[in-house]
């Protein structure tokens, strides 16, 4: 029989390894952009793998009308999910919608090969490009900023905003860094990811928030379901413009180019002006790629 304190030092070690094994393998519960989570090693490209399978494993967010998703029939549709599945078709490759994600942790669904691309339109922001890697656009959406319908403080001018005694609603992991980045001294009121696009802009509505910076394709709707409520200011001026686009992890030059030929032949065949005029109710806010050619006179 062992001595009694040699069969506590071996409880002890053993627990220590399980604690050590158990924290190694737990992912980490941080959902931020900036996550240095590695990308989980595949033998695979994810090029190798969508030729070899004939599918196309689609993360989405829910962002109407870009981007619908009923998770009960994991069945997509939208303007972005509508341009991706006739891209593919063309392919003979079959889109899988397999995870809804929110803006700010889809980073970790790539990284871990949960899917093989995001595509849901995603802006290519530069806090997002150190880390993955995106195709050529679709279409273009400009961020304004939105303001109550009776505040007529900053009309002239919106630079007043960027004051401590303000404050912005926004949403984690989609429009604070803007937001931060333009207007560094107001204040942020931050909702967490996956919260209704309606409760930021109700914030500044029952003035919880003073301005809220978003897609005027989003504000516009908003407007038109909740009159006179919020306001556009800026006399037109994009406080930033992006394009909607797939995202992947980065060193995945094959797949890359294969989505980048798909979408040039959609956008100067016609296919995805046909597909936006479908979702386009608002003049201005689903902004067109511009022609790569010039017809001679």
């Amino acid at each position: 029989m062992k001595p009694i304190y040699l069969s506590i030092i071996t409880l002890i070690l053993a627990g220590v390894v399980s604690y050590a094994t158990t924290k190694a393998v737990v992912p980490s519960s941080s959902s931020s952009v900036m996550s240095e989570t590695k990308p989980k090693k595949s033998d695979e490209s994810v090029y190798d793998r969508v030729m070899r399978t004939g599918e196309l494993r689609c993360g989405i967010g829910i962002w109407p009308p870009f981007t619908i998703y009923e998770s009960e029939t994991s069945k997509a549709s939208g303007t972005f999910p509508e341009i991706v599945e006739t891209a593919m078709a063309r392919m003979d490759i079959e889109v899988k919608w397999v995870e809804e994600l929110g803006w700010s942790n889809f980073i970790e669904a790539l990284k871990t090969n949960r899917i093989d691309a995001m595509c849901a339109g995603i802006f290519p922001e530069s806090i997002r490009g150190k880390h993955i890697d995106f195709s050529i656009p679709a279409y273009y959406l400009g961020r304004g900023v939105y303001v109550r319908y009776d505040d007529d403080r900053f009309d002239d001018d919106f630079s007043k905003l960027n004051s401590s005694e303000y404050h912005f609603s926004a949403v984690d992991g989609d429009n604070v860094e803007v937001t931060q980045a333009h207007f560094p001294k107001a204040k942020i009121l931050s909702l967490p990811q996956l919260t209704d696009y309606t409760q930021m802009m109700m914030n500044v509505v029952t003035k919880k928030a003073d301005a809220v910076v978003i897609n005027t394709y989003t504000g516009q709707d908003f407007i038109a379901n909740n009159p006179k409520t919020l306001k556009r200011i800026g006399n037109g001026t994009f406080l930033e413009v992006y394009g909607g686009t797939i995202a992947f992890n980065k060193n995945e030059e094959q797949f890359k180019s294969m989505v980048n030929v798909a979408f040039e032949e959609l956008l100067n065949n016609g296919t995805v002006e046909k597909i936006i005029k479908k979702y386009d109710e608002y003049p201005n806010t689903i902004l067109r790629v511009p022609k790569p050619y010039q017809v001679a006179e």
